[in-house]
């Protein structure tokens, strides 16, 4: 009995975990053929910081044309730059991009700070 619910176990989290990343919500990202890798680290405790991603090409094909956006709220958040262009990625290389963001709220209030990436295809 022990050894069919572990198989049921270990099937359901395999399936949970399929759903996840071809849902785009697991940290590998599969579209039109290409695979993508995003890790966002945070550097900094005070009012200014930085958000340090990595994006990597985990397939076979390179990746032409590719836009990084950060989203944040403007009443909480002052960036330097939102937007990052990757004109080519090409399969095993790390891309590293450094966003330095502010907070301008007087409390030291906190908000979501999301990033997206689209290819030139994306609608």
């Amino acid at each position: 009995i022990f050894q069919r619910d572990l198989c049921k176990l270990r099937l359901s989290t395999a399936r949970s975990y399929v759903k996840i990343i071809t849902d785009g919500q697991g940290p590998i990202s599969y579209s039109s053929g290409s695979s993508l890798r995003l890790t966002a680290q945070v550097q900094g405790l005070g009012p200014s910081f930085k958000v340090k991603l990595s994006l990597q090409n985990t397939g076979r094909k390179v990746v032409t044309d590719l836009v990084a956006m950060l989203t944040y709220n403007p009443m909480l958040y002052r960036l330097k730059q939102s937007l990052f262009k990757v004109p080519l990625l090409v399969p095993g290389v790390m891309m590293r991009l450094d966003a330095e963001l502010e907070c301008v709220d007087e409390a030291g209030g906190a908000d979501t700070i999301r990033v997206f990436v689209c290819g030139a295809k994306s609608s």
